[in-house]
């Protein structure tokens, strides 16, 4: 009779367990890289080592492989965002982290010229970035004084306040707010005194043709109007101006930026008496008028969908007058 001592082979079970565990191989879950407002970076690179580098889903998303050591340093790479290190183990605690925007000049991103977010060294076509700070140097209240002083644009009287590029007149030119047509030309005209300065983050300029993206409405190119949208938490902010002939530019914006929702209000008020450089001629040569334009925007951002509704209103008034005949004598009539 053979006797089998089982505390022994229990004591050896126990040990080989503790051995083998923890290098067993489990499935790890994706770990997402994302900005300080919570949007995926998808041009990330995770670097293991000198040689091994991991590949980034468009949702921001990577895994580490399962037999990395818990001490292995990983590195975390974007361009325009500051570099960060981590232990595997410190991975694996989490599943998403922050990478800071680096703070320096970084390289402007067009949208008008292709639909998507390009740098302007990339694109085969001129274009013209005008930033924020260049827009409050010219001092200007409304869209036409800003592209005013921009060379190679003309800024024309016709059915209210058009523009003319590379000699052709404003039926050939796209005017476009936040990458979507703007609508209400007179005449092949649109007014661009219609459109407040006040929220405009940037102003793209596009010269030459892009039918192929736009249409043929864009033979000349296209102005394409970014607007601000909410960085912060939660912000506001009231704006007044007043300059010669008793014109005044008030602005007011509310926005909220978290839970992957941006929402953003604006409201604009303009009003001027206008001016006049014929004195001798019945009427003014720019008219009087009141203006007030409100926009709403809103976005949703998840990892498989980006939704995004706009809604912008616009009114004006406006008075002046002119000489008419009739029955032989001239006589004013109201506009």
């Amino acid at each position: 009779m053979y006797r089998i001592n089982l505390n022994k082979y229990k004591i050896f079970v126990g040990l080989f367990g503790l051995l083998i565990i923890p290098n067993l191989a489990f499935p790890s879950d994706p770990i997402f890289i994302q900005d300080a407002e919570g949007n995926p970076i998808p041009h990330a690179l995770v670097k293991i080592g000198t040689e091994q580098v991991l590949t980034v889903g468009n949702d921001g998303s990577f895994e580490l492989p399962d037999n990395l050591q818990q001490d292995q340093l990983i590195e975390i790479i974007a361009m325009g965002y500051d570099t960060r290190i981590f232990q595997a183990r410190e991975l694996r605690q989490v599943n998403k982290f922050n990478l800071k925007e680096k703070i320096g000049q970084m390289g402007e991103v067009v949208v008008a010229a292709t639909r998507t977010d390009r740098s302007v060294e990339d694109l085969p076509m001129p274009v013209t970035i005008i930033t924020r700070k260049k827009i409050a140097e010219t001092g200007g209240m409304r869209l036409s004084e800003i592209l005013r002083e921009q060379t190679g644009l003309q800024v024309v009287g016709d059915h209210g306040t058009g523009l003319q590029m590379q000699g052709l007149s404003s039926d050939y030119i796209l005017i476009l707010l936040d990458g979507e047509p703007l609508i209400g030309r007179t005449a092949g005209t649109f007014d661009l005194d219609r459109i407040a300065v006040s929220n405009i983050e940037r102003i793209e300029v596009l010269r030459g043709p892009s039918s192929a993206i736009y249409g043929s409405e864009t033979m000349a190119g296209a102005i394409n109007i970014i607007t601000k949208k909410s960085k912060e938490r939660f912000a506001a902010s009231l704006e007044s101006r007043y300059r010669s002939f008793n014109t005044l530019d008030l602005s007011g914006d509310i926005g909220m930026n978290q839970n992957d929702w941006n929402i953003y209000a604006y409201f604009n008020r303009f009003s001027t008496d206008g001016f006049d450089i014929t004195p001798e001629v019945p009427g003014k040569t720019q008219s009087p008028y009141e203006a007030s334009t409100a926009q709403f925007k809103i976005g949703k951002k998840t990892k498989k969908w980006d939704f995004k509704l706009y809604s912008r209103f616009y009114n004006e008034n406006s008075e002046n007058s002119m000489p008419v005949a009739g029955e032989g004598n001239p006589r004013l009539a109201d506009l």
